[in-house]
């Protein structure tokens, strides 16, 4: 009888711990749902501010935080992770491209990229033209074609930086209102 109630109870844990981790899975992959459009949001010391599409200059900023990963010259020697990221979004103030569909270029090193977020900082540590990315280089891919909702994390080699800096997005960042230092 004491068997039984241990297979028992073990069939009832498993299936609570398995219902919890079904249930985790599905709220993250809302959170993870393709975007529409492009969108630009602006973290600020924990704050949020999504960046509205009719700004004037929001094509611009857009194109300029592409410029600065596609055109990037030089690369970091260290590993980010998914914290540290998120200290960025929280402690300092960052600009984040979200695209709408991935997308593929070869950069300056000659490596080809797939990605679909870009996540600049703009002050602190790293605020001197890294950029980080959630996406994938071709090379760990092996020939296949990336899926988008694999490429939405920021990898913890995912970064290069642009040595010429970050003057030009700052420039267009305070023509539009928006704060930098």
């Amino acid at each position: 009888m004491a068997k039984i109630a241990t297979c028992v109870l073990v069939i009832i844990v498993t299936g609570i711990v398995v219902a919890f981790l079904v249930r985790r899975s599905n709220s993250q992959n809302a959170l993870q749902e393709v975007p529409v459009k492009k969108r630009l949001i602006l973290y600020r010391m924990g704050n949020t501010l999504s960046v509205d599409e009719r700004l004037g200059s929001f094509d611009e900023i857009a194109e300029e935080c592409q410029r600065l990963f596609e055109e990037a010259d030089s690369s970091l020697k260290l590993i980010m992770s998914a914290e540290r990221i998120e200290r960025i979004k929280k402690g300092q103030t960052a600009i984040e491209l979200i695209l709408p569909r991935t997308r593929t270029v070869k950069l300056k090193n000659q490596q080809s990229v797939h990605y679909t977020k870009l996540l600049i900082p703009l002050e602190g540590e790293f605020a001197n033209g890294t950029v980080f990315f959630a996406g994938a280089y071709d090379r760990t891919l092996q020939g296949k074609t990336p899926e988008y909702s694999s490429l939405m994390q920021y990898g913890s080699l995912n970064f290069v930086r642009n040595t010429g800096g970050l003057n030009k997005l700052k420039e267009l960042l305070q023509r539009s209102g928006v704060e930098v230092k």
